[in-house]
């Protein structure tokens, strides 16, 4: 092939990217994302002074799929804070039929306000449909109605 012929080639493929006439990758796609967990279990824990470690374990829905996850989540709590607060760092994990979703929250909460938890979170990472995904939100938090997570899923 003439150089002339393979330069103008060149050109024209990066005349199109710049003008996005031309895909380059699969694009992001940001999803609302919300998140119930009605009930969960305490299914392990070991405590050191006032710094103690959970395991968990439930069920949750969410209005990107159809099917119920399995919701698990590591805990480490701080009851030093006192009164009716504690201190709680989160990493949780939703398993979806079609794949899992990993977020990630540090809060601190108190019997004493409306929600009992009212935090941001990050979506850490996730497996199957959802490989790759990033974002976040706020999570909320009441014993008598469940923990949700609203915010935005990208992947």
């Amino acid at each position: 092939m003439p150089r002339t012929s393979t330069v103008a080639r060149g050109l024209a493929l990066a005349a199109a990217l710049l003008l996005g006439a031309v895909p380059t990758a699969a694009a992001a796609s940001d999803h609302g994302v919300r998140i119930h967990i009605s009930g969960f279990d305490f299914t392990g824990g070991t405590c050191d002074g006032a710094i103690c470690q959970f395991t968990t374990a439930g069920t949750a829905t969410s209005n990107l799929v159809p099917d119920a996850a399995a919701y698990s989540a590591d805990l480490v709590v701080d009851f030093s804070l006192g009164g009716s607060c504690n201190e709680v760092d989160e990493s949780d994990t939703f398993a979806f039929d079609e794949g899992s979703i990993y977020i990630h929250s540090h809060h601190v909460d108190c019997r004493e306000h409306g929600w009992r938890i009212r935090t941001d979170f990050v979506v850490t990472g996730g497996t199957g449909q959802f490989a790759g995904a990033t974002g976040g939100g706020l999570e909320m938090g009441v014993p008598a109605v469940g923990i949700f997570y609203d915010g935005v899923l990208s992947n």
